[in-house]
């Protein structure tokens, strides 16, 4: 009896494991929610992004429309993403992907799409070491001519000329000369914003005109304004060393005198001169000279324009120029003498051969 109790107890125990089911484990899901492609592959050349973390660039040729793009994404296997792929996308500005990964997990992603003049303004702003915010959401606009692109920054504060290939930074003062002098359908930039001098606080840029392809510079002095200096007057400018010279910084835009010729106004430590371009070619006259010829009334007197220059290498009282009627020669000190072609003396007073020869004062 007890043989059989044991054998009822071993028959239920097999009963109830053979009634057992069976454990199914469950499927493992992904958690790669990447990003392993994003192209435009619709543009001719097509273009692919870069791929750097979560952050995503491209770059597009300058005719490219941002507004309407369409990205072709490939993703991680079992993940999907918002905005879809194949979805046309307004690039004008960063836009964020969220991929969502087969377990739920999600990532965001941000792709920045940029022309590639704007890379190239990018590089020269980096390379300046600037740090003001970009205007217009860091998208230039086409120069003057429409065959550039400037980018601004700081409301206007300061900007970044594209043309030809070639990036160049201005400041302020210079910056607003130029768009007024016109941009690129005035001049070309050639050189980055330069101090003129160290501690001197006064910043110029180089161009070269594009009317007859002659130098130039625009510059903020530190004695006040924005000067343009170009042409014949800034080629005997440079002779004479510039602000570093006797004739220091321009006072004046390049103007045109009763005569018909070219000039610029300049002063250094109060002592007044200019250069004049006319058939003789460019000539400097400054200090006494420069006011003696202001008191016979400059081009519009009888002396008319100088055919000389005043020597830098000569003191103010050593002095002697030609004029085209006359000469003006210092004398002295505190004064000088005007003269006929015919080296005869003519009096203060003007163009007349009456009158006692008295000596001009300077000033």
């Amino acid at each position: 009896m007890k043989s059989y109790s044991v054998f009822l107890v071993l028959l239920a125990a097999m009963m109830i494991g053979g009634c057992k089911k069976d454990t199914i484990p469950p499927i493992s899901q992904s958690a790669d929610n990447s990003i392993t492609g994003f192209a435009f592959a619709t543009l001719s050349p097509g273009v692919t992004a870069n791929i750097s973390g979560t952050s995503l660039s491209a770059v597009v040729q300058a005719s490219t429309n941002l507004t309407s793009l369409i990205p072709t994404i490939t993703l991680a296997a079992g993940a999907s993403i918002t905005p879809a792929s194949g979805v046309a996308q307004n690039f004008t500005n960063p836009v964020v992907y969220t991929v969502t990964a087969e377990n739920g997990q999600t990532q965001s992603y941000t792709i920045t799409v940029k022309h590639n003049y704007q890379v190239t303004i990018d590089v020269k702003y980096k390379a300046l070491g600037w740090t003001a915010m970009p205007d217009d959401g860091d998208h230039a606009q086409p120069t003057a001519s429409g065959t550039g692109w400037v980018q601004y920054y700081s409301n206007k504060s300061q900007a970044i000329y594209l043309v030809n290939g070639s990036a160049f930074g201005m400041l302020i003062n210079e910056m607003k000369k130029y768009d007024a002098a016109g941009q690129d359908k005035f001049a070309i930039l050639t050189t980055d914003a330069t101090l003129t001098s160290v501690g001197s606080g006064a910043y110029y840029n180089e161009f070269k005109r594009v009317a007859d392809g002659s130098a130039g510079i625009v510059t903020s002095p530190p004695t006040g304004g924005t000067f343009l200096v170009y042409g014949d007057v800034y080629k005997k400018y440079l002779v004479l060393n510039r602000w570093n010279g006797t004739l220091g910084y321009p006072t004046s835009d390049e103007s045109t005198n009763t005569s018909g010729f070219r000039y610029n106004n300049f002063i250094k430590n109060g002592v007044a001169g200019v250069i004049i371009a006319g058939p003789s070619g460019a000539q400097a006259i400054w200090g006494k000279v420069y006011k003696l010829w202001g008191n016979a009334s400059y081009d519009a007197g009888w002396l008319r324009n100088p055919i000389s220059s005043c020597d830098p290498a000569i003191g103010d009282n050593g002095q002697i120029v030609q004029f085209q009627n006359g000469t003006i020669k210092i004398t002295g000190t505190g004064c000088g003498q005007y003269q006929r072609l015919n080296n005869t003396l003519v009096p203060v007073s003007g163009d007349f051969l009456s009158g006692s020869i008295v000596l001009n004062p300077c000033y």
